[in-house]
């Protein structure tokens, strides 16, 4: 017998299943997401991310966790050429993804210039020119300690919002089955795939959507990317999956196709016009045509 809680945490809806001799990991699962919360959102006043963000241009000590998320970030904008880039919290805010969600767009010509920010690795300190978010790897993040307070159980699922992790098999004693969501119809599935201990993280523009923007942002062009329907990424790690899901949507069809076969990647890309092409490693049965 499998157990289950539902609950919504750093806004999305998380589902963790999990066999019922280990019901009490839910509570430890989602007091863990609060706490991932309450550290690092944008949008509470009281978070290490948001008192970070308020010292702009001083050199200031951060906890151990915020310095590794940093690097990590660091590392992914090298590994993307630039495309990702967690320096995207004051143009998100001009589009209109504030912390009142007034979802109104404001004046972009006020953008200030992406500066980036300097890590000092001596004292664990870091200085920000650019203020930050960490929603493009937020979830994976959140996927990644889930599945490591749950990683010595044979069997159990976490949804965090539509990025997955599974292990093992479900209550019926077979694999964990998943559907892709169609990016253009949540109402279709685009196909199916077995997931055991890998993450699968998801990026399109259909849920978090205003007037004409949404929250996957070009730094570049200032907009909202829309050269991409929908991206699915498998990967050993969550913050990675999580991460190339959110650059390979912003790079756009065409480009993301070449990005992925240079680096071997296992992915699922839907173009503006419904085009599909995934890669030999993302074992996925189509299921719309």
């Amino acid at each position: 017998m499998f157990v289950s809680k539902k609950e919504e945490v750093l806004g999305s809806i998380f589902e963790i299943e999990v066999p019922e001799e280990a019901a009490d990991r839910l509570e430890l699962c989602f007091s863990e997401c609060k706490r991932i919360e309450e550290k690092f959102s944008r949008f509470l006043s009281s978070s290490e991310l948001s008192r970070l963000n308020e010292q702009c241009g001083k050199r200031v000590s951060v906890s151990d966790e915020m310095f590794e998320l940093l690097l990590f970030s660091q590392e992914m904008k090298t590994l993307t050429e630039g495309v990702f880039d967690v320096c995207v919290h004051d143009l998100l805010v001009q589009l209109g993804y504030d912390a009142e969600y007034s979802f109104q767009e404001k004046d972009l010509s006020l953008l200030a210039e992406n500066k980036g920010f300097l890590l000092h690795e001596e004292d664990k300190s870091v200085t920000l020119f650019s203020k930050i978010d960490f929603g493009g790897f937020g979830k994976g993040y959140a996927l990644e300690r889930l599945s490591s307070l749950l990683g010595d159980l044979p069997d159990f699922y976490v949804n965090a919002g539509g990025d997955l992790f599974a292990k093992g098999k479900n209550k019926a004693k077979k694999k964990w089955t998943v559907a892709l969501e169609h990016p253009f119809d949540t109402s279709l599935i685009l196909g199916t795939l077995n997931l055991d201990a890998q993450f699968l993280a998801a990026s399109s523009s259909n849920r978090r959507r205003w007037g004409r923007s949404h929250h996957l942002v070009n730094l570049q062009t200032r907009q909202s990317a829309e050269d991409m329907g929908g991206v699915f990424v498998l990967h050993s790690s969550g913050k990675v999956a999580d991460t190339l899901a959110t650059a390979l949507f912003v790079m756009g069809y065409e480009k993301a196709i070449a990005f992925a076969e240079e680096k071997k990647l296992a992915v699922l890309l839907v173009s503006p016009e419904g085009e599909i092409f995934y890669t030999e490693d993302f074992p996925v049965e189509i299921a719309f045509l």
